[in-house]
């Protein structure tokens, strides 16, 4: 009797040393397997990084949605691709759906551009693995409530990178050395890669500010367009710290 709970207790022991030991092959296999997975991953982005790219362009002009009224666009779509260039034909033509697609169903119809763009390449760029970059201006023409043009550029890569700017253009009377000239001031920033993508800010009031501080400035001083410029660009990246880049254009109107 008491032999067989001997050899009982020595088989109920080698079962559980199998067992540990098939646990620890288990969980080698594992780690093995994810640390492939992750080499795999990270050997693709570095392959991806190294292969050449193609870059290829076009626009949708005059294209009519229904955002915030009725709008006509130029909608310029800009990607690299690591296809080979005989593939790229009709992945343009897919691209241009998708696009098209996303305009007609996008939801909230008094978004900002900003906000619509930024959705637009997001989408791209996840439907379209073979795209390194992908780049979408949306150039908004005046229409009765907006007497000048706007546009919203959006830059989204495979790897997460962002990058955002505007630009809107308008008409001012500068009068410099008692002469009246009609000039036209374009207006580009860049918004900050950490910048939160839902608050962007209204650009009306940036227009404004920018259109009242150069009538006054030009018609109490004759102030050279070089110092209003300067003075212009410092007091609105100290009240938008949400900019990287400000730059703010005249050229003279015939």
């Amino acid at each position: 009797m008491f032999m067989r709970i001997i050899q009982t207790s020595k088989f109920l022991f080698f079962v559980i040393i199998i067992s540990i030991l098939s646990i620890d092959v288990l969980a080698a296999q594992n780690i093995t397997l994810n640390y492939k997975n992750f080499s795999l991953e990270s050997n693709t982005i570095l392959a991806k990084k190294h292969l050449p790219q193609t870059n290829t362009k076009f626009t949708l002009k005059n294209y009519l949605i229904r955002h915030q009224g009725l709008n006509s666009l130029d909608v310029i779509i800009q990607y690299s691709s690591f296809l080979e260039k005989t593939s790229l034909i009709s992945y343009k033509k897919n691209i241009s759906k998708q696009v098209q697609s996303l305009l007609q169903s996008y939801p909230n119809k008094i978004d900002y551009w900003e906000i619509v763009n930024y959705y637009l390449t997001q989408k791209i760029i996840q439907q379209n693995p073979e795209l390194s970059s992908v780049t979408i201006t949306l150039a908004v023409y005046p229409n009765q409530e907006y007497s000048y043009h706007r546009s919203t550029t959006v830059t989204q890569t495979y790897n997460g990178e962002t990058k955002e700017s505007w630009h809107f253009n308008f008409p001012v009377n500068f009068i410099q050395k008692s002469q009246d000239s009609l000039m036209q001031i374009d207006v580009y920033y860049t918004y900050k890669n950490n910048f939160s993508s839902i608050n962007y800010p209204d650009f009306i009031p940036i227009y404004q500010q920018i259109k009242n501080f150069i009538e006054t400035r030009a018609i109490t001083k004759e102030e050279s367009w070089t110092n209003i410029e300067q003075q212009l660009k410092t007091t609105l990246l100290q009240q938008s710290p949400m900019f990287s880049s400000l730059s703010i254009e005249s050229k003279k109107l015939n």
